[in-house]
């Protein structure tokens, strides 16, 4: 079974699926004896049952999973005593206090044992044991587990929503205990983190009734009404009604009678509405019919939704966000015709809509009054770009326009556009930067990423400069979460944004818990340059998954600014290197490309081999079209690095050529290469693997090839080395052979020429092959696919 995939689809169902999907899962494991399965399956049952109250399943299934453990002998494995945990927490939630007592002591001293102070397991349970506590009434002992599992948590950086949970329980202990203060700081804290993103975690609605008390007790019983309120919504949401929730409920109704006694507002129920929804439902009820009954005529031409420079825009509106520039409203936008047309007369019966819709009004400043009501297209779009048409198509014109502004008109949604002009202009917009825009940007965040908190951060911390330390620390901040937005393909929001929006996107949002963790941190704090180090790692990761970065390198491997140097050098192959057309260099490259083959065929000329002369040693015709076909694809540069390689070769006596024959034989005649290895230059580990990484891309290139073009790839060498023989030597061979006679020089120029034909969705394959078609007379690979068919 594998027990990985059935846990990521459970995490999908919805709850009134998991039971039936646990039990058919485990008899799936008991057929298959997958008693490891079992054990993992039987504690997410304990689990579920725990949450939807139905205790007497939880502890049929604990008992059965302590027998299967002790029938496996894992007692005394920090594995049985994290189900001794899963079980006390059943016991626990069952009222069975004294019982679940035991099984946390019994845990604690195993992990006690076995682990490290700071493991994240002591997080855990003593979170777990703090809630045992308060249902003892001990409130002491609860806080004092709880400062434990803060101390804990707090060395995780990137446990962020951990963070929220242990705050929430923390104050809710310290309220029952009688420490106001301490209680409502905490919560505060806690909300903070639930509210940037991270609604969707089920301890959600443990924070919320936290909260909900501490306005209870403050006699705010309007506000604990509304908290009881979405706190048994987020319940329900999760486990479905149960008695949790109808404790839950009886304290929402009891705050809402006290909130009537003492004549206080109840704030409404969906105070956690979106303004876009808001906007959305305002348009359907009185835009829609507006448009149809006045403007029927142009009613296809008339494209209607919001987007622009609100948080309501962008979906980051929160509570706050509503005391001005937020309400009902939408955008209309017209062609020039459409709008010298209509225009005013369409913004006349907009004004008359009403301010006030599901409660909530409109409240439009005056810098902001322009932001919904009727624009042009070319105006909505030019003025936020600068450029005619809203789209730019040179570099200079991507890099003059502000991501922000790039963010502004690609946010929002589209309510309705019947003739898709203003979406089409949208859509250019949102299919992101050129490369080689992007790759510049990209390797000046980078940069400034290590300048700003890998060196000067560090250099003022050292001085004691607290205050220029922390102005590094928060430019630090800015470049890492716009990298993160980068390697995304997402365009970067204005900075109060920046945050909450990385937080929401796909790749690498744990850097914003770090980040997060890093402001909570004393600036001196020597857990800051640790986190720094961490996105470091974490960036670098992502950079070499996009292909941007190969491998690491052997000193400070993970200090940006070299890879940012590299990234931005890659420019030069993505826009000359890769190209078969001549350029206005042309004479200059050709002179290289020829003296680069004249050096290797005197070198070839020079190879020894065992059986005598090879043939191929007198096709100078044949050996100079296929070397050409490949050094046209190269850089200037690349062709001087590997010139230089041949002199430096030459001064030392040694055959460049030979050698990358002798590297060959590793697999087509291994006997003969244990003979002449250690002959050979050492290569270390970094450098093979660097050579491993470009040979499976090239290989990749090289199949891709040969699946459209079969007909000119088979009459080239077999692709794979598994393919070699004493008398067939494989292009992967070939090429692994040839790459590692490289210096350190050439190899790195030749990867950053991998890596921008594969950001660029380029082939080398097909433009080497292109060029052979070309010097053998034809006019383009299709022509010599044809004429080898036939």
């Amino acid at each position: 079974m594998n027990i990985k995939e059935v846990l990521e689809k459970m995490n999908s169902l919805n709850y009134t699926e998991i039971e039936h999907f646990l039990v058919e899962n485990m008899d799936a494991a008991k057929a298959e004896n997958d008693k490891n399965s079992l054990i993992t399956l039987l504690n997410e049952m304990i689990g579920f049952c725990r949450d939807t109250c139905q205790y007497e399943k939880s502890k049929k299934y604990s008992l059965e999973l302590l027998d299967i453990i002790k029938e496996e002998k894992l007692q005394g494995t920090v594995a049985y005593a994290t189900s001794q945990l899963n079980i006390a927490n059943a016991a626990r939630a069952a009222g069975e206090l004294n019982v679940s007592m035991d099984y946390y002591k019994q845990a604690y001293r195993t992990y006690e044992q076995l682990l490290e102070p700071t493991d994240f397991l002591f997080a855990s349970i003593n979170n777990n044991m703090s809630l045992l506590y308060q249902e003892m009434n001990d409130f002491e002992s609860a806080t004092e587990c709880l400062k434990r599992a803060l101390t804990v948590v707090e060395a995780h950086p990137d446990k962020i929503i951990e963070k929220a949970i242990t705050l929430s329980n923390l104050a809710q202990s310290q309220l029952r205990a009688g420490k106001y203060e301490e209680a409502k700081e905490n919560i505060e804290a806690s909300m903070e983190i639930f509210n940037d993103g991270r609604h969707e975690d089920f301890h959600y609605c443990a924070a919320l009734n936290v909260y909900a008390e501490i306005c209870f007790v403050e006699k705010q019983y309007g506000l604990a009404a509304m908290y009881y309120n979405q706190a048994l919504i987020e319940l329900e949401k999760h486990t479905g009604k149960n008695a949790n929730g109808e404790i839950v409920a009886s304290n929402r109704d009891k705050a809402i009678e006290l909130a009537k006694e003492n004549k206080q507002e109840i704030p409404s129920m969906d105070t956690f509405k979106k303004g876009i929804d808001v906007c959305r439902a305002f348009y359907e009820e009185y835009g829609r019919p507006m448009i149809h009954n006045k403007f029927e005529k142009y009613e296809s031409q008339i494209a209607v939704g919001l987007v622009g420079e609100g948080s309501d825009c962008f979906g980051f509106d929160d509570a706050l966000s509503r005391d001005h520039d937020w309400g009902p409203g939408f955008c209309m936008w017209l062609d020039d015709a459409t709008y010298d047309a209509i225009g005013d007369a369409l913004a006349a019966e907009y004004d008359r809509l009403p301010t006030e819709y599901m409660g909530y009004v409109r409240r439009i400043t005056r810098e902001a009054k322009n932001r919904t009501g009727v624009h042009r297209i070319r105006s909505f779009y030019e003025n936020m770009t600068g450029v005619k048409g809203g789209v730019p198509k040179i570099e200079a014109d991507w890099l003059s326009v502000s991501e922000e502004n790039l963010a502004v008109v690609t946010n929002g949604e589209i309510f309705r556009d019947d003739d898709g002009i203003f979406t089409s202009i949208r859509n250019e917009l949102l299919s992101y930067f050129p490369e080689g825009v992007f790759r510049k940007k990209l390797a000046y965040e980078l940069v400034r990423m290590a300048q700003t908190g890998q060196y000067n951060y560090n250099r003022c911390i050292k001085r004691k400069d607290k205050v220029t330390a922390g102005m590094y620390l928060a430019e630090y901040m800015e470049h890492t979460l716009k990298v993160v937005y980068l390697l995304n393909r997402a365009y970067a929001p204005y900075k109060k944004w920046l945050l909450k929006g990385a937080s929401c996107l796909e790749i690498l949002p744990v850097i914003t818990d770090i980040l997060r963790a890093i402001a909570d941190m004393d600036i001196y704090d020597e857990n800051v340059t640790g986190s720094i180090e961490i996105i470091a790692k974490l960036v670098l990761d992502e950079l070499q998954k996009q292909r941007y970065v190969i491998s690491l390198n052997s000193q400070d491997a993970y200090y940006l600014e070299p890879y940012g140097n590299d990234i931005y050098a890659s420019i030069d192959y993505l826009t000359n290197g890769g190209e078969s057309a001549r350029t206005s260099k042309e004479g200059r490259k050709d002179e290289l490309v020829d003296t680069i083959v004249s050096l290797e065929w005197n070198a070839f000329d020079k190879v020894i081999n065992e059986g005598g002369r090879a043939n191929c040693q007198d096709d100078w015709t044949t050996f100079s079209i296929m070397r050409k076909s490949q050094y046209l694809t190269w850089s200037e540069e690349m062709l001087e690095s590997y010139i230089n390689d041949f002199e430096e070769a030459s001064k030392a006596g040694w055959n460049l050529i030979t050698e990358k024959y002798g590297r060959m034989e590793a697999s087509t005649a291994p006997e003969k290469y244990a003979q002449i290895e250690d002959s050979l230059p050492k290569r270390d580990e970094k450098t093979r693997a660097i050579v491993e990484e470009i040979v499976k891309i090239q290989v990749g290139f090289m199949e891709e090839l040969a699946e459209e073009y079969p007909h000119v790839a088979g009459s080239a060498r077999s692709i794979h080395t598994y393919e070699d023989t004493p008398f067939n030597t494989s292009y992967e061979t070939y090429l692994r052979g040839e790459l590692l006679t490289y210096s350190q020089e050439t190899l790195a120029l030749y990867g950053q020429y991998v890596i921008g034909y594969v950001q660029a969705g380029k082939n080398i394959a097909y433009d080497t092959m292109t060029n052979s078609a070309h010097l053998y007379g034809y006019n383009s690979l299709v022509e010599l696919e044809e004429r080898m068919k036939n």
